[in-house]
C-alpha cells in the first residue's frame, strides 16, 4: 500500500502540474521511498516550502531629455525646443509556488514637457521655453503563469489611468500560450489589447 502511494506521489511531482527541476525537491522525493508514511508528508512539506518564495523589485527613476528641431538648418525658422522630465516609482512582486508564478506590479509616473510649442504659457518664460505641459499615469498589473510539461500558459491584465483622460480607467487583458514540443521548436499564440497615449 505504501509503495503504491509513493509511486503515485512521484508521478504527480515529476509528470503532472507540480513538475519542477529543483535539486532539493528531487532529493527529498528520492528519500521518500525509504521513509514511513508520517515522515513522507513532513519531507514533502519542506520540499514545497523551498519552491515557494516571494521576490520584490522596487524601482525609482528620473529621465531628462533635451530636444532641438530645426526645420531649416542654420536659421531660427521652425525651431522646436523642448525639455522632457519623467519621474517615476514602481514595485513588482513576484510569487512562485507549485501552482505557478503570480506577478503583481504597480507604477506611478509623472511626465512634464517645457518648450516653445507644446503646453500652455508659463508664468515666467525662460529663453525658448515659454510653454509647459504635464500628465500623470498610474498603472496596476496582474499576471499568472503556469507551466504544464511542454506548455507555458500566461494570463493577465493591466489597469491604466492618465490624467489627460479625466475619469477614464483602461483595462488591457492579455493571454499567451506557448507549446514547446522539441528543444528547438516552439509555437506561440497570443492575444492582447493595447493603447497608445497621445504625445
Amino acid at each position: 500500500m505504501l509503495l503504491r502511494d509513493v509511486e503515485r506521489l512521484l508521478h504527480a511531482l515529476f509528470d503532472g502540474v507540480a513538475r519542477h527541476d529543483d535539486g532539493e525537491l528531487r532529493e527529498a522525493v528520492s528519500l521518500v521511498q525509504f521513509q514511513q508514511g508520517a515522515q513522507i508528508d513532513v519531507r514533502l512539506a519542506r520540499a514545497r516550502s523551498a519552491e515557494e518564495h516571494l521576490r520584490l523589485l522596487p524601482t525609482v527613476y528620473w529621465d531628462r531629455e533635451y530636444d532641438c528641431f530645426e526645420l531649416v538648418r542654420g536659421t531660427t525658422f521652425g525651431q522646436n525646443h523642448h525639455i522632457v522630465n519623467n519621474y517615476g516609482a514602481g514595485l513588482i512582486a513576484n510569487y512562485s509556488s507549485l501552482l505557478g508564478t503570480t506577478t503583481l506590479g504597480g507604477e506611478l509616473r509623472y511626465e512634464e514637457v517645457i518648450g516653445n510649442k507644446l503646453g500652455t504659457p508659463r508664468a515666467k518664460p525662460e529663453s525658448y521655453y515659454t510653454k509647459f505641459g504635464s500628465r500623470t499615469n498610474v498603472s496596476l498589473s496582474l499576471e499568472h503563469t503556469v507551466k504544464l510539461d511542454k506548455w507555458l500558459i500566461s494570463a493577465g491584465t493591466l489597469m491604466s489611468h492618465n490624467t489627460l483622460l479625466s475619469g477614464k480607467y483602461t483595462f488591457l487583458p492579455s493571454v499567451s500560450v506557448n507549446y514547446h514540443p522539441l528543444d528547438r521548436w516552439s509555437f506561440v499564440a497570443t492575444w492582447s489589447r493595447s493603447m497608445r497615449l497621445p504625445t
